[in-house]
């Protein structure tokens, strides 16, 4: 039974109020269909989303041919670079007859550890003269900050991707690491992934607009990245600590995603001791604070220098 045909309790087709007087069910047929607000939504919705991703695209490959170059090289070490800082750690732990933390394997153990803090680092690094860098390309009407953030951000998380995918089948196949030693709890794992991404995100949009503002915030960035890499527990979990230093590390959000992403990842580990709405409300708070900062930026007269 269509809309149309439904009873308004006359005992006619015709809703109440006569032609003119549209019902309730008249609106709603009114709203999914016609010219009403879902049919806007559909039909500009999706082609704004397409929009915005083609300009985000588009940034990611200027971002990349700018940083990189035209040749392969600086693109592999980009690569190379966290890789051998896996690879020393390994060597490491080896040489001192030392065992993973957590686990069967030290390579497993380091780069959930490692991969992160550098994700995030190159984020809120690279997010700090996103929009200083770029502010002739905010002239186009097309794109906004939140292009350049989404496409620097996005950059440095597919570079970090890849290294650990190299990792995973490199190890699979010369090393006998078998996959399975990547997995134990998807659900897990992937909720501490999608953690680490908002987090890469919120911190990139507040670095991006205290760099506005404050040249040397990258700097600043930079040095607190190689603080977060002795405290944000790479070859030590928050069981391995004493009570002291534990208290402190639980004020690190990424301690939190990486003691939640090792717990969804290693077989036969897991922790009571991460909490994993404390990242995300830093995230959403990092968020939120920069989304106010270029608020106030824009009804200002504050010039980009």
């Amino acid at each position: 039974m269509s809309l149309s045909s439904f009873p308004y309790g006359s005992g006619s087709g015709t809703p109440r109020g006569g032609p003119g007087n549209a019902g309730p069910l008249s609106l709603i047929e009114r709203l999914l269909g016609g010219d009403g607000l879902f049919r806007n939504l559909k039909t500009d919705f999706w082609p704004k989303v397409v929009r915005s991703w083609r300009v985000v695209e588009a940034m990611m490959l200027r971002e990349a041919l700018t940083r990189y170059g035209r040749r392969s090289a600086g693109f592999v070490w980009a690569i190379i670079n966290p890789m051998m800082l896996v690879i020393i750690m390994m060597v490491i732990f080896t040489y001192l007859g030392r065992q993973a933390a957590a686990g069967e394997y030290l390579s497993v153990f380091f780069i959930t550890g490692i991969i992160p803090v550098i994700a995030w680092r190159n984020a809120a690094v690279q997010g700090a003269g996103a929009i200083t860098s770029n502010r002739g390309l905010l002239n186009y009407p097309q794109i906004r900050p939140f292009h350049i953030v989404v496409a620097r951000t996005l950059l440095e998380l597919s570079i970090s991707g890849l290294v650990v995918l190299l990792f995973v089948v490199g190890l699979w196949a010369f090393m006998d690491v078998p996959l399975n030693a990547w997995v134990d709890e998807p659900f897990t794992a992937i909720s501490a992934l999608g953690c680490l991404v908002f987090l890469c995100y919120g911190s990139a949009v507040l670095s991006s607009q205290i760099g506005r503002v404050f040249q040397l915030w990258g700097q600043v960035m930079s040095r607190l990245g190689r603080v977060l890499f002795f405290t944000s527990g790479l070859w030590y979990t928050f069981a391995s600590l004493p009570t002291g230093p534990r208290a402190l590390m639980k004020y690190n959000p990424l301690a939190h995603t990486i003691e939640w992403l090792r717990d969804g990842v290693i077989p036969g580990f897991e922790s009571d001791f991460y909490n994993p709405w404390f990242p995300l409300w830093i995230g959403l708070i990092f968020l939120a604070i920069g989304l106010l900062m270029e608020w106030l930026i824009a009804i200002s007269t504050f010039v980009d220098e």
